[in-house]
């Protein structure tokens, strides 16, 4: 990373949860994490997906995690993070 990150944005709908479809009441499918996002990732410092995302975002993102969504994909991004920004090689 060329510069430090000092912000975290993050689409939460899938990228928190455990990726499931997540229906209404009303019978509404609320979204889930997958290729939808890849606009916000391409203009971002950074991006990164959990490890049960779809393959089209894993080939697009910089950094793939080892966890799943709903399973330590964020901390495990944030430490990427911290990591990076403390150091001059990537970790």
């Amino acid at each position: 990373m060329s510069s430090s990150i000092k912000l975290l944005a993050m689409d939460v709908d899938g990228t928190l949860t455990d990726r499931r479809l997540h229906i209404s009441e009303s019978g509404e499918l609320l979204k889930s994490f997958d290729s939808n996002d890849l606009t916000a990732m391409t203009i971002c410092g950074a991006s990164a997906c959990p490890a049960n995302a779809v393959n089209e975002v894993k080939a697009a993102v910089d950094y793939v995690c080892i966890r799943n969504g709903g399973d330590g994909a964020v901390r495990e991004f944030v430490e990427w993070i911290i990591c990076n920004n403390q150091r001059s090689t990537p970790c």
